[in-house]
């Protein structure tokens, strides 16, 4: 009789695949299931540590390219929720060279002849780093745009309310230059690198973009995806990209997630909603499009449950709100990780490697707060 998943105590690398094989099977019942099995590994010439994943089962007439970038930054990130300013930036321009050499080399969006224009979704953008690692693999400048949304309410860890959603600020200033620019292709191609959970935001951005081009003469003739990325929030996206003839290039960082019912916020890997357990004590399971042997790296680190994106925003060290620079107080981001933290090993049903995991995660957290409390 194998062993059960509670009474998992790993300590080799056969435990860690026995492991592997109980959490699918006990994901699989799930609306999002634990996914191991859609991935593809293929070749990019990038960094060695490098893993490039394409998934096939979600590819349609308009999502026609879709790619999990994996690098050992990007697990840093989304294991580690202390990992926050100056680091977090560093890790963050190392994944998104790696991703512009993905694109560069499985898609054509660098070289058909379009004009390529980064568009911001602001605030949590720009931390994905993109611009500069645009410029350090395709070698030129990228040319940039934006638009901030907003919650009316405050949404750290609420976005069930999609009616409150609001476009707050703009600038496709560049555009009108593109437009009266005899050397440059009135057809574009749209790099967007955001942290996309529902995909409200992303599908604001669209819908406001293709406006301005259609009455501006311009076509836009697909939108490149990057960032942490849920599957619900693709199949948004796609969705309204479908519906004005835009085709999409997806390139998620480590898995595609699902989401929690609850607040359609946050995006495990795997695990429950807290929310949930801790409203209700309803168990919910939540699953992942992963490969897995980025599980198996991801597991040892891990926390059951906790959001991979971490409230992306408050973890950079300033925000652009689309009219000026914030400076970030990051230790609201740890104080609000520890509470969930606490939370999740509330749960029932945790194994002693997982509450090891908590604990280590919460004190790593404190030890980011001294360490901000002295600077």
């Amino acid at each position: 009789m194998g062993i059960h998943l509670k009474d998992s105590k790993p300590n080799a690398s056969n435990d860690w695949d026995s492991i592997i094989n109980l959490l699918e099977q006990e994901y699989s019942d799930a609306e999002q299931p634990l996914d191991l099995k859609s991935t593809e590994h293929v070749h990019v010439a990038a960094d060695y540590r490098t893993r490039i994943f394409k998934v096939s089962k979600l590819l349609s007439k308009t999502l026609k390219r879709l790619y999990i970038v994996d690098t050992p930054q990007a697990r840093e990130v989304v294991c580690n929720p202390h990992v926050v300013g100056e680091e977090l930036h560093d890790r963050m321009y190392a994944t998104s060279v790696e991703t512009m050499k993905a694109i560069s080399q499985l898609t054509d969006a660098f070289s058909d002849g379009s004009t390529a224009v980064l568009y911001h979704i602001w605030r949590a953008s720009p931390g994905y780093r993109w611009t500069n690692a645009y410029k350090t693999v395709v070698g030129k400048e990228l040319p940039e745009i934006g638009i901030r949304t907003k919650y009316v309410i405050k949404s750290y860890r609420k976005h069930e309310k999609v009616k409150r959603l609001k476009i707050v600020a703009r600038n496709f200033k560049v555009l009108r230059k593109i437009q009266e620019s005899e050397g440059l292709s009135k057809e574009l191609t749209i790099l967007n690198v955001d942290t996309v959970a529902t995909g409200n935001s992303g599908k604001k951005a669209i819908n406001a973009l293709v406006s301005y081009a259609n009455a501006n003469g311009l076509k836009i003739k697909r939108v490149v995806l990057g960032g942490l990325m849920s599957v619900e929030g693709l199949q948004a996206l796609t969705e309204t990209a479908e519906r004005h003839g835009i085709e999409v290039y997806a390139f998620p960082l480590v898995a595609l997630t699902g989401l929690y019912p609850s607040n359609r916020y946050d995006m495990p890997l795997y695990g429950y909603d807290e929310q949930e357990w801790r409203k209700k004590k309803q168990i919910i399971k939540i699953g992942s499009i992963i490969d897995k042997q980025t599980l198996l790296d991801c597991l040892p680190y891990y926390l059951h449950s906790l959001d991979t994106a971490g409230d992306f925003s408050d973890r950079q060290i300033r925000l652009y709100n689309g009219k000026k620079y914030e400076t970030v107080d990051l230790r609201q981001h740890l104080r609000r990780t520890r509470t969930f933290i606490r939370n999740i090993l509330k749960m029932p049903g945790l194994t002693g490697w997982q509450i090891k995991i908590g604990k280590n995660k919460l004190r790593k957290i404190n030890d980011e707060l001294k360490k901000l409390s002295t600077v």
